[in-house]
Formats: C-alpha cells, sequence, structure tokens
C-alpha cells in the first residue's frame, strides 16, 4: 500500500528473518513463535494443545495470522513450547516448516459456488514440498496461495506462487515469471518447479486476481457435497484467548467436526450444521468488530508508535454506537503495515506517537497526522 509496508528483500536478509518454534523471537511482551498451519487446517486435538500451551508457556494469547497460521506471545518457555508442539504435529522441523507456507481457501469442499474443490490438491502439494529438500533455502516468507473463485475469494493476496481455479480441473500455475495452466495431478510438479527456480534469488510475488473480500466467511453458510453447512467467526482482532481456542475445539468437536479451518482474514471456519456459541467470537457480519484488524502496536514491537489494538477498540466501539452498516478498516502501529493483507476501506498507519496516516482503499494517503480521536471521523 502507497509507500508503506516491506518490500521484497533477499532471503539472506535479517529483515526476512520470520519467528517460528524454533527460532523465538523477543519482542517488548516477551517471546514470539509462529506455528506454520499448513491450508489453515487444524486438528480440533492440536488446537486444544496449542491452548495448553499458550497457557503453560506463553501470555495466553493466541493471533491468527493473515497466512492462517498462529502466534504465541509472551513466550517464556521456548523449550517447552517447543516440545507440546511438535507432540501435537504440528511442526516438520525448523527446515520442514519453511514449505509448509500454503494458504487456502477456508471454504474449500464447502462453496457451492467455487470455480473448482482445491482440497485433492493440498495433501500431494504439501507431500511435494516436503520431499523437496532443495527448497531449504527458500525464504521464511515463501509461499503459494491456492483460490478457487467462489464467495470468498483469496483475490487481492501476494505471494510467490498463485494457483487458481480455471475450471474443469484446470489449474492456473502463476508465477511474476510466467503463468502456466495444468491439470490438478500436474500443480504440485507445476508449484515445486517454481519454488525450485526462485531459490537463491530475491523474491517476487504475484496478485491474486479479482476483487478480494474484506472480511471472511462469518455465521453460517450452505455447503455442497455431503458437507452441507459451515459456520464462521471472527476472535476480536484477530486474537483468540487460550480460553476461547479451547472452548472452540470443545465445541467444533461437540459439532462432529474433526478440525477448525484458520482463514486468511483472521477468523476460522468449522465444517457444521448448525451455528456454535462460543464466547469471545463474532459471528455477526454486521458487527463492526468483524472488519477491524490491528497489530500489536506499541505494547508488544520496539517499532510499535501508537497502541493499535486500543485504538482499533474506540473506532469499533464507536461505529457500534453510530450503527449502520460495517466498515472495515486496519490500524498499524507502525509503517511496517504489520497484520495487514486485506482489502479494508480504511487503513491507519502510526507515523508518530500517536498519530496516524489514513489510507484508502487503494493505498492513497487522504489525512496525514490524525489523532486516535479522529479516526472514527475519517471512516467513509
Amino acid at each position: 500500500m502507497s509507500d508503506y509496508g516491506r518490500p521484497p528483500v533477499h532471503p539472506s536478509s535479517p529483515a526476512d528473518r520470520c519467528p517460528s518454534v524454533a527460532n523465538v523471537v523477543a519482542r517488548v511482551d516477551g517471546g514470539l513463535a509462529r506455528v506454520k498451519v499448513p491450508a489453515g487446517r487444524l486438528a480440533v486435538t492440536a488446537l486444544r494443545a496449542v491452548a495448553g500451551a499458550a497457557t503453560a508457556r506463553a501470555g495466553g494469547v493466541i493471533e491468527i495470522t493473515g497466512r492462517a497460521n498462529l502466534q504465541l506471545r509472551g513466550v517464556h518457555d521456548p523449550a517447552g513450547l517447543a516440545a507440546d508442539v511438535a507432540a501435537a504435529d504440528l511442526t516438520a522441523g525448523e527446515l520442514g516448516d519453511l514449505r509448509r507456507g500454503v494458504v487456502a481457501p477456508p471454504l474449500a469442499g464447502l462453496d457451492p459456488t467455487a470455480l473448482d474443490d482445491p482440497t485433492p490438491l493440498i495433501a500431494p502439494l504439501l507431500a511435494a514440498l516436503g520431499a523437496a529438500p532443495e527448497l531449504d533455502r527458500l525464504s521464511p516468507k515463501w509461499g503459494v496461495t491456492l483460490d478457487a473463485g467462489g464467495a470468498w475469494p483469496l483475490a487481492g493476496r501476494r505471494d510467490d506462487v498463485v494457483v487458481e481455479a480455471r475450471g474443469g480441473g484446470r489449474w492456473a500455475v502463476r508465477t511474476a515469471a510466467a503463468d502456466r495452466v495444468v491439470g490438478a495431478a500436474e500443480v504440485p510438479a507445476a508449484v515445486v518447479g517454481a519454488a525450485v527456480a526462485g531459490v537463491d534469488r530475491p523474491r517476487t510475488t504475484v496478485t491474486v486476481r479479482g476483487a478480494g473480500r474484506a472480511t471472511g466467511p462469518l455465521g453460517a453458510g450452505p455447503g455442497r457435497g455431503t458437507l452441507r453447512r459451515w459456520w464462521g467467526a471472527t476472535p476480536w482482532l484477530g486474537r483468540l484467548t487460550a480460553a476461547t481456542a479451547a472452548a472452540l475445539a470443545d465445541a467444533a468437536e461437540a459439532a462432529g467436526a474433526a478440525e477448525v479451518r484458520l482463514t486468511p482474514w483472521r477468523g476460522v471456519v468449522v465444517a457444521t450444521s448448525a451455528p456454535l456459541a462460543v464466547d469471545g467470537l463474532v459471528d455477526d457480519p454486521a458487527d463492526p468488530a468483524a472488519g477491524a484488524v490491528a497489530c500489536v502496536g506499541a505494547a508488544g514491537c520496539t517499532s510499535g508508535l501508537a497502541d493499535a489494538p486500543a485504538d482499533a477498540a474506540a473506532v469499533v466501539a464507536a461505529l457500534r454506537r453510530r450503527g449502520g452498516p460495517p466498515v472495515p478498516f486496519h490500524v498499524s502501529g507502525c509503517p511496517k503495515g504489520c497484520a495487514g493483507g486485506t482489502a479494508v476501506a480504511r487503513t491507519f498507519v502510526a507515523v508518530a506517537p500517536g498519530r496516524y496516516d489514513v489510507l484508502d482503499g487503494t493505498g492513497t494517503v487522504v489525512a496525514r497526522a490524525v489523532p486516535p480521536a479522529g479516526l472514527e471521523a475519517a471512516l467513509p
């Protein structure tokens, strides 16, 4: 967005290093660890294990990232956390996790309007990436996005490789260098080939075609085939308390679901015939909280210039008082733009202590140095 955000960097650059279970990074609020969740599919048993680890090994809060992974903040027992994550089968090792960066539609196999079902691609793709040790030199930020169109496309997202449904079992494998249309069985090899071509080179990304959605699947909706219904919700600003995560795992399991799907909109989806009731989750698309995104801000990051979560919460409260339809927005505590990635009407970027530049949906700056009290008025 505009001149804000982080440009592509070479894999060897310190700016390209990411937190992980093996690389817990020090932050203002303690250690930060990221758990890769391939394609956003998380077994209820694994979610319950992460909730326990967040309580015992960290600060009790679990963030859902814009790539449908999990982050634990305030980590004070990295070795114990690593053991818990390994016991829950949530890591393939430090190098193996680098090759698990696959984002998939959370309604895969559920959305009756999708051009195709990417579900059969996911396991073979992950297996092919996992069996290619030459990819160990990829940037930790390297990734693949699968997009099947439908009601909640991943359009507008950027990634190193984009795989887009073309209908009739055909998929376009796209990189910044080339586009190639292949059959479903050829997708894993085509993606691995594109990945190998990018080893030891500066990252280049490509954008998923089309117009994106500002919020993910919320409420209940119709499914397809044997998966007749789904339920979607979002935690407050993309952050689950350990208690909410454990309650979600219990509710999903009681409803007969074996997994919870994380979404790139920092929400969750469960294939279930009836809505779930879980305190701490918002499933009403008319609630302004459903479209609010914020980074951790100054309370957890040395780059933070403002209390982004508190300022976002104040805007949500103001929108609730105002009434009317929700207005999706993103609050970033510094110009890096962390926690972004979805289509929003306004982005508030802290550029000085307690002061925000305001960007519209195209990334154009429309106001500068706005105090937190003026953010709600800057919304359309």
